[in-house]
């Protein structure tokens, strides 16, 4: 029988010692310039945990993260991004479903089919929209995790299964692909610090190991401990996930009208009022 590995708790959820949040307190002294109204005390936690512990590096690293935040314009991009010449095409041409389901202790579960998409096509949209359009991706699921937190007291962090089934050395852009997705790593790592609670990679390819040596470099041991990397997790999966809302592509029950995931674009996006 196959080894099932446990899902970790949330990442919230995860013992701290008193020192820890001594430093969370001076932490909080320390940037409340920076804060805002929804910022809480495990927001504030999550950048120390990005830099095990290290106050004067968690200070850095939030200050940048602002004045990203500020370049970008990631403030105001849940109008912004519907607005872009390219929103459209890039919704109906790359796979994803947000909010599909949540485990039984209340993780986001993603599905993400990336080897469906033709990302030699999406690579001909501007890179400037396709990094709104990541950076979108992630404020959209920040939102969804800070009311679930209402819901379930903790933030919950977001289970995800990637697809890379289809994904060929052909539809993969070639070496801008490759960049884009570092650069999307790298976003990623500096200003979403501990979202993840956990990723399985299916249907991976066999090149995907010259994609993985590209990436894993940018990521946090602690980040790596995270991903599942292969072709069958099926049962894992199951007993994760629950075979109610587990979709039956990957051994579940769950059946969709129109399908668990999309053929091409996203969908099942969620109405936002906070």
């Amino acid at each position: 029988m196959k080894h099932i590995t446990p899902l970790p708790p949330p990442n919230e959820l995860k013992p701290v010692t008193d020192a820890n949040l001594v430093m969370v307190e001076k932490f909080k002294q320390e940037i409340k310039h920076l804060l805002k109204e929804h910022h809480d005390d495990y927001f504030c936690r999550r950048w120390l945990v990005a830099t095990n512990w290290n106050m004067r590096e968690s200070i850095k690293m939030l200050q940048k993260h602002m004045q990203w935040r500020e370049e970008y314009n990631v403030d105001t991009i849940m109008e912004d991004f519907p607005k872009s010449p390219y929103s459209s095409y890039l919704l109906q041409h790359y796979p994803i479903n947000f909010n599909h389901s949540v485990t039984e202790d209340g993780s986001l579960v993603n599905y993400e089919a990336s080897g469906r998409a033709n990302i030699g096509n999406l690579l001909k949209v501007p890179t400037e929209y396709l990094i709104q359009f990541h950076i979108w991706i992630m404020e959209t699921r920040e939102l969804k995790l800070r009311e679930l937190k209402e819901e379930y007291g903790y933030y919950p962090g977001i289970v995800a299964i990637v697809d890379l089934l289809g994904l060929s050395m052909g539809n993969l852009g070639g070496n801008k692909g490759i960049q884009l997705l570092r650069q999307f790593t790298q976003i990623d790592a500096a200003n979403y610090p501990e979202t993840l609670r956990k990723i399985y990679l299916v249907n991976v390819p066999g090149f995907f190991k010259m994609i993985w040596r590209v990436v894993k470099p940018l990521l946090e041991q602690r980040t790596l401990d995270k991903f599942s990397i292969g072709s069958e997790f099926n049962e894992e999966l199951r007993i994760i996930i629950g075979p109610e809302t587990l979709p039956s592509l990957y051994g579940g029950e769950c059946e969709c009208e129109g399908g668990c995931m999309p053929e091409k674009g996203t969908f099942e996006l969620f109405e936002w009022d906070g």
